[in-house]
This record gives structure tokens, C-alpha cells and sequence, in this order.
């Protein structure tokens, strides 16, 4: 088979395979964003998922299951858009994005709605839980037991607005169950999260849902923050007969959440019309790769074309040091007591030969002696008292001038005599009682004569 018919031949396959029933193709993407998932509501199939049960902090979409509740009072009569609810001072205090509610204020439970879902009051769902249940606590109980109500078994819920909580996470998957089951139970509810504005007192508020007006057929319903999780966004859309549920977790701006949701809806349209399988896709050059040396876990791929495309890039670590390097660099350093060693007795001993270092030289110890090194006083130390020491040497230490001859030295003890060896080594110990109370003795060296210039030799003409 030739090139052409080759190049021919995969065409019309791609044009074809399409509309042949049981045959579809499959189509790889991937979203900018730690998790994520598309689920289509008409028959519950999942059309794509990344990462879908890796746990996350819910952040603001925690309102969600907050409103689910709240619904679900007024479905059952528990509660009506009318009633009142006095604000307390816990609601007024609440950090984070609010609606600007006062310690002491009677609002309506439809506007307390309103400021939780358009503008993500965090006070709002304060003063809802505490009026729904009689305190935060009790109401985020029952939030968790409707989560489990709703197969949210991944999800543990501390808080009824999302502010960050120890604990408090969720996945994306989880989310997608909250968010059908919330829409297909109250429907109504996408009356008040399709508005792109809400005005309280004179405040007026944006949905901070950028795809309200600007992709084509989303009618809600949250966005979300946190520092532990990023921007986070569940978002639905109707065309035709499908509506679809499209959650991003973990994006790393507001812009890139809103462009990858409607991106993940536009390629969950597209693969039903054409029947293409969406699958994600795996980027060899951007994957990580195990670190044996230094201080990251995981590198990246270097990229680019030739021999050097794929390959690992090495981790930042410093040369290993030879083995006799490190024992000569620890040789030559002071050895400093460790805590938990038995380090008094060296302490002593090296405070012992600092303080004969220093009485030799006629000076007191002082902090700046006792900082030396311990190698340098012990070489002194050893030289001071070694027994087979010349006689210039013991000169020097007594305060003598050496004498240059070789005839005055003392001879060696193994050719002696046992009683010239005993007056030998009583001479030893009185140079040393001496050499510690008398500085040691300076040798003058008499200056170099000048020898006159060869003027006269110099300027005599040769023969």
C-alpha cells in the first residue's frame, strides 16, 4: 500500500467513523485545573472526568448543600421566602465575601437566599443556619447527614458557607451528585442563581459566575475559593434536549475556571452531536518523573526537538563529597561538646592545654585563646614536652640563645649511661617547670652585611 492511498484511506475513516452506528471515536483533552468532570443530566452518564475523587476543599460551593437544605424546608413547609430572621451578632461578624448584614437586622429568608446565592454571602448562610436550626453547629450536622443522603460518602462539611476548615473537603465527583440531584429536585432554584446582579441596601453585588450571559445556555450555579483549593466553579447548561453539569475544581485563576468550564461544556455538546468519546489526555513531556538526589520529589520533562527531547532533567544537588575530604575537614574544625554525649572530660582537657598554651606565652587565658582550634594546641602542647627534644629546642624554651655548634648536643639516651640518662631526664623536667613559668626567649638574627660594589674590578679593562 502506497503512501497516498495510505494518507487517503485514514481520511475518509475519520469522516465516516462518526456515523457508523457502534463505532466511536475518542478524543483527548485536558483541563487546567486540579479536577474535574461532565456529567450529562438527561441519563446520567459521565462524559468525562480528571482526577474526579481526588480530595479538595469545597470552598464557596459548600452554599450548594446549605441552599439544598433550605429548599428542602420550604418544599416540606418548615420555612417560607417570607419569614423573618433576625440577625445575630456571630452572622454580622462572619469574614470573607458578604452580603452586608448588621448585628440587630430583620430580614427576609428570600433575601437571605438571594445574598447566598448571587453574591455568596458568608453571613447570610450564618443567619439561615442559625434561624433553620437554632445554632451553626446543629445545622452543619444535618448538612453532613444529607450528604451522605445524596452518596456524597468522600465529603466531610465543617462549615455552612465554606470559610476554610480543618478537615472540610470534597471531590469533584461528590459535587456533581450535590449539584443534579439539587437541580433536578428544585428546579425553581435556577431563578436566583441565573441572576448576574443583586442590589442590597444600596450595594449592588455581581454574580461572580463569568459565564452567565457570555456561554451559551448556562442558568448557574456556584463559584467558589480558598487558597488550599483555588478557584473552583459548578456550572449547568441547557442545549436542546441535554442539560450538563460541568465542575471544575482547583483552577489556578478566576479567568482560566471560567474559560475551561465553557470549554469542557462546548466538547461535552460537540462528543454528543458526533459521538466522539471524550478521554483524558496524558502529556508525556510535562509528566513527573521519581527523583533519587535532592531536595524535589519530582522534576519535569525537558521538552523541545532532537536527541535531548524527553530526557530528565537532573535535580539541583551539590557534588557528594569524598570521604577523606569530610574526615580532613572535621579534623581541622573544633570539635564542640555535643548535648546528650558525655562531652565534660574533653571540655577539661582542652581547657587545661589552652590555659599552658597561654602561661608560655605570658599571657592570661582569655576567651579569644580558648576559641583556637583544639589541633593547633595540641601540636604545641606535644612539641613542648617531647623527651627526645634537641638542645637548641630546650635553649629556646629556657630563654637560652642556641648555640649553632653540634658539638654541645646532648647524645642519645640509648648510647648513655644509665646515670648520665637519669641527669638527662632530670635536666628534661626542670626545662619544662621553667618553660611554664618564662616566656620563651626571641632569637635576635644579626643583620646581613652589605658588601661594597666591585666598582673597581668592574670597570678594569680586560686583557
Amino acid at each position: 500500500m502506497s503512501i497516498r492511498t495510505f494518507v487517503v484511506a485514514s481520511i475518509l475513516w475519520t469522516l465516516i467513523s462518526p456515523w457508523l452506528p457502534g463505532v466511536a471515536c475518542a478524543r483527548e483533552i485536558s483541563v487546567n485545573a486540579r479536577s474535574a468532570i461532565l456529567v450529562d443530566m438527561t441519563n446520567g452518564q459521565v462524559l468525562y472526568e480528571q482526577n474526579a475523587d481526588m480530595p479538595i476543599a469545597p470552598a464557596s460551593i459548600t452554599k450548594v448543600l446549605t441552599l439544598y437544605l433550605v429548599f428542602e424546608a420550604i418544599r416540606e413547609g418548615r420555612l417560607h421566602l417570607w419569614d423573618n430572621v433576625t440577625v445575630s451578632a456571630r452572622a454580622a461578624k462572619t469574614g470573607g465575601s458578604r452580603m452586608g448584614l448588621r448585628t440587630g437586622d430583620i430580614v427576609p429568608v428570600g433575601e437571605l437566599v438571594k445574598g447566598a446565592a448571587v453574591v455568596s454571602g458568608n453571613d447570610a448562610c450564618v443567619a439561615l443556619a442559625e434561624h433553620m436550626s437554632g445554632s451553626v453547629e446543629a445545622f452543619v450536622r444535618q448538612m453532613n447527614v444529607k450528604a451522605r443522603q445524596l452518596g456524597m460518602n468522600d465529603s466531610t462539611f465543617l462549615t455552612p458557607n465554606g470559610l476554610p476548615a480543618r478537615g472540610q473537603l470534597t471531590t469533584a465527583r461528590d459535587i456533581s451528585r450535590l449539584s443534579v440531584a439539587y437541580l433536578r429536585r428544585y428546579p425553581e432554584s435556577l431563578n436566583i442563581h441565573s441572576m448576574q446582579s443583586y442590589t442590597y441596601r444600596t450595594t449592588t453585588h455581581r454574580n461572580a459566575n463569568r459565564l452567565l450571559g457570555t456561554c451559551q445556555g448556562v442558568d448557574g450555579l456556584k463559584t467558589g475559593f480558598v487558597c488550599a483549593a483555588g478557584y473552583n466553579l459548578t456550572a449547568t447548561a441547557v442545549r436542546g434536549d441535554h442539560r450538563l453539569v460541568a465542575v471544575v475544581l482547583g483552577a489556578p485563576s478566576p479567568g482560566v475556571r471560567a474559560a475551561e468550564t465553557a470549554r469542557l461544556l462546548d466538547l461535552g455538546y460537540d462528543s454528543l452531536g458526533t459521538g466522539t468519546v471524550l478521554v483524558r489526555a496524558i502529556d508525556d513531556s510535562g509528566s513527573s518523573c521519581p527523583v533519587t538526589r535532592g531536595s524535589s520529589q519530582t522534576v519535569r520533562k525537558a521538552g523541545g526537538k532532537g536527541r535531548k527531547a524527553g530526557r530528565t532533567v537532573a535535580a539541583a544537588t551539590p557534588a557528594p563529597v569524598p570521604v577523606k575530604a569530610r574526615m580532613a575537614r572535621s579534623a581541622s574544625k573544633p570539635i564542640a561538646p555535643t548535648v546528650g554525649s558525655d562531652s565534660v572530660g574533653s571540655a577539661t582537657s582542652r581547657s587545661k592545654t589552652r590555659t599552658s598554651v597561654a602561661s608560655r606565652k605570658g599571657q592570661p587565658p582569655t576567651s579569644a585563646s580558648a576559641a583556637r582550634s583544639d589541633t593547633r594546641s595540641t601540636r604545641v602542647s606535644a612539641k613542648s614536652v617531647e623527651p627526645k627534644a634537641s638542645t637548641a629546642g630546650k635553649a629556646q624554651i629556657a630563654g637560652r640563645s642556641p648555640e649553632p655548634s653540634r658539638s654541645q648536643a646532648v647524645p642519645k639516651t640509648s648510647k648513655a649511661t644509665g646515670a648520665r640518662s637519669a641527669s638527662i631526664e632530670k635536666a628534661a623536667s626542670a626545662s619544662k617547670e621553667k618553660a611554664a613559668s618564662s616566656p620563651p626567649a626571641i632569637r635576635k638574627i644579626s643583620p646581613i652585611p652589605k658588601t661594597p660594589p666591585r666598582t673597581a674590578e668592574l670597570a678594569k679593562p680586560r686583557s
